[in-house]
This record gives structure tokens, C-alpha cells and sequence, in this order.
């Protein structure tokens, strides 16, 4: 080969050297001098991260998308509950599993490329013909695609640039081909233990089995995780599916509720149709007979005379006894045995009003369950509005007004 001088692919040395055997190291060469197929693979390296970038941006497009119909199914399921909402969320949650899966696999199945995984052996025989040492060891001339012999360094490294290129950008690997490249390469002028390996034959079984051989120990490790991640999410599917059936049928279960409130209560207060309540009585002024004190009461302060007497279930004081004969009057509730003396009592006090009893108003009122008397008590402000515009009012049906 003339002498003039090398030109590199790389930034260091105007000249490629071998340094060590190379079935023992992937480096050939020092810091003063630049190695060709590591530069090599640094631009076939770039055209994969092109390649890469423009299907992660059609996977970032689809991801998105996914992710928005997701949203919106996940709000249109809330507002309807539809079971076949519900499944098309579940089919579209399955397709963004499988696209986020994506991304892990796809970072296991890059370790098995053909970058890695044809160029490993391969890389290495070829390195051979480029590594370059003082006088022994050069790649003096390479038989160019169209079968003419080159001596000029530059296109050398074309020719092998061109050469990468076509064997990792190809759907497979070309196993034919690289053999053939190899033998256009001269290697007499190669150390003997690298003419050596050169002269080996390689077969196809030999590289795919090289191929198969690599297994590593972080690939197998994240298809682990891959597994559990895929079992993780479908737990987590399954008990996401339950609980939005729960919340589906939350409405079902508050109108049930309501529903079953509304009986009891009624009931309470159909119970309690017989009881009238007796307010501004002073402790025990009804003495040992209660019953008998009632009916006196009665008819003294409202002239009522049942026919016949009013007769009584049960009659006793509301809350805890008193001993003290000052203390504030607790109201008397009094069961009648017939109700229709019960709403006679009523009427009558009704119609003659609040009267006194002892410097204490006395009043009759009906018995209700305690949320009727909370609703009846919130009409209390509205009683003074009402009189005063002159509007006639009443309450139905216990407590509607």
C-alpha cells in the first residue's frame, strides 16, 4: 500500500492497531489511537436511535389516544353504569397494559438484536481486517460490491460502513453474505493466532447457536418482572371491576334505604297513634293513681265526657324521676286503649287552645317517632311568615305542610 497518509473515521490516531488478541477483548485499540468498528457501530447505533425515535413517537401518539378514550369511557361508565361501557373500558384498559408492557419487552428483546447478537462473532472476524498494526497487520486492499480491488483507505472504511449498515438495518441476518464478505478479505498478512481463527470455517448452526446461547442474566430478570407486573395488573383489574360494581350499585342501595327509613318510620308512628302527650303537669300532682288523674284533668279543663270513659293502656312520666316537687313539669304520654278517643282528646284541646294549669300552660299534643318531630319542628319558622301575610296553613300526613 502507498505510503501517504490514514485517514480515520473517528476523532485520535491516523492509524487503527491491534493491541491484544481479539477473542479476548471487544476494545482494539489505546487512547492514542481510534478503533473502526467501535466507530462503526456508533453510527449504525445512530440510525437505530432515528429509527427508534419515530416508532416511540407513533407509540407516544397511540398511548395518548388510548389513555383519552380511557378517560373518557372511565366518565361516561360513572354517569351511566352501562355494562357495555363497562366492557369497552375493560378491552381499552387491556390495550394500555399491553402497550406499557411493550416498553419493558421491548427493552429485553433490543439484548437480542442483531446488533448483539449476529454482529458479536461476526464483529469480531471482521475487526481483524481492520485492526492494523506498523508494518504486518493492514487491510492493504478490500474487493469492492462490484468486484473491483481498492487500496485507498477511505474507501475501505465506506465499504465497511456500508457493509454494517446493510447487515443490522436487514430483517435478518445474512449469514451467507457475511461469510462471503470475509472471504474477500485478504488476511496473509494477519499475526497467526488471529489467521488462525480466521480460517475457521463459520456455519450458519454455529452463529444461530451462538445466538441462542444469549440468555442474559437481566434479560431473563426483566421478563420475570414482566410476569409479575402482567399478574399484578390483573389483580388489580379484577378487584378495580369489583369495586366499581359496588359503586355502581350504590344509588340501588341509597334508594333502598331511603325506602326501608320511610317504613319504619311510618310504622313508628303508626304505633305511637294512640299515645297523646300531656305538658305543664307539675311532678307528682298526679299523685299515686295516673290514670284516674287524667281522666279527672280531662274533664275539668276540657269538659270532655267520654263515652264511654276513657280508658287507658299505660300513663307515666317521660325521663328519669324527680324527687323535688319544684322541678321544671315533665310531660305525661298516656297509650288509650281506643283510638278513637285518643284523636277526641285532640280535636278538643285543638279547639279550645293553650290553658292554665298552676301558673304552667298546659298543652296536648300527639305522639310521634322523633324524625317526624324533627321535620314538624323545621315548619316552626314558617308559622309567624305565614300569619303575617294572612295565609292559612296546616300540616297533612303528620309532617307535610
Amino acid at each position: 500500500m502507498p505510503d501517504e497518509p490514514q485517514h480515520a473515521i473517528g476523532p485520535g490516531g491516523a492509524q487503527w492497531r491491534h493491541g491484544q488478541p481479539l477473542s479476548n477483548c471487544e476494545r482494539y485499540s489505546c487512547n492514542q489511537h481510534c478503533d473502526p468498528l467501535e466507530t462503526l457501530k456508533e453510527v449504525v447505533r445512530g440510525q437505530f436511535i432515528a429509527i427508534a425515535a419515530r416508532q416511540n413517537a407513533v407509540r407516544r401518539d397511540k398511548h395518548q389516544q388510548l389513555e383519552d378514550d380511557t378517560q373518557a369511557l372511565e366518565v361516561t361508565h360513572r354517569q351511566t353504569g352501562s355494562l357495555a361501557v363497562r366492557r369497552q373500558l375493560t378491552i381499552q384498559r387491556k390495550q394500555l397494559r399491553a402497550l406499557d408492557e411493550y416498553k419493558a419487552e421491548h427493552t429485553v428483546l433490543c439484548t437480542k438484536q442483531k446488533f448483539y447478537t449476529g454482529g458479536n462473532r461476526v464483529g469480531q472476524l471482521l475487526a481483524h481486517r481492520l485492526c492494523m498494526q506498523a508494518t504486518e497487520c493492514r487491510v492493504a486492499e478490500l474487493k469492492l460490491s462490484g468486484g473491483t480491488l481498492t487500496c485507498q483507505e477511505e474507501l475501505i472504511c465506506q465499504q465497511f460502513e456500508q457493509f454494517y449498515s446493510d447487515l443490522y438495518s436487514a430483517e435478518e441476518v445474512n449469514l451467507r453474505g457475511v461469510e462471503d464478505y470475509l472471504d474477500s478479505v485478504p488476511v496473509a498478512r494477519l499475526p497467526p493466532v488471529d489467521s488462525a481463527i480466521l480460517e475457521n470455517n463459520i456455519t450458519s448452526a454455529e452463529v444461530l447457536a451462538a445466538i441462542h446461547r444469549l440468555q442474559p442474566a437481566k434479560a431473563l430478570g426483566a421478563i420475570a418482572d414482566i410476569a409479575g407486573f402482567r399478574e399484578t395488573a390483573n389483580a388489580l383489574d379484577q378487584r378495580l371491576t369489583a369495586v366499581e360494581d359496588q359503586v355502581a350499585a350504590l344509588p340501588n342501595q341509597e334508594a333502598q334505604l331511603r325506602s326501608l327509613r320511610a317504613k319504619v318510620t311510618d310504622l313508628e308512628d303508626r304505633s305511637r297513634r294512640d299515645n297523646v302527650r300531656f305538658f305543664g303537669i307539675l311532678v307528682h300532682k298526679e299523685g299515686s293513681d295516673i290514670k284516674a288523674f287524667l281522666k279527672s284533668l280531662l274533664s275539668d279543663l276540657f269538659g270532655i265526657e267520654l263515652s264511654p270513659p276513657p280508658e287507658f293502656q299505660r300513663a307515666h312520666r317521660i325521663g328519669p324521676p324527680h324527687k323535688a316537687t319544684s322541678d321544671k313539669p315533665r310531660p305525661i304520654i298516656a297509650c288509650f286503649l281506643h283510638h278513637e278517643q285518643a284523636r277526641q282528646v285532640l280535636s278538643a284541646a285543638k279547639t279550645q287552645g293553650p290553658v292554665s294549669l298552676e301558673g304552667h300552660e298546659f298543652r296536648v299534643a300527639a305522639d310521634f317517632s322523633r324524625l317526624t318531630n324533627e321535620k314538624r319542628k323545621a315548619f316552626l319558622a314558617l308559622r309567624p311568615q305565614l300569619r303575617n301575610l294572612d295565609i292559612k296553613y296546616g300540616l297533612f300526613k303528620r309532617a307535610r305542610m
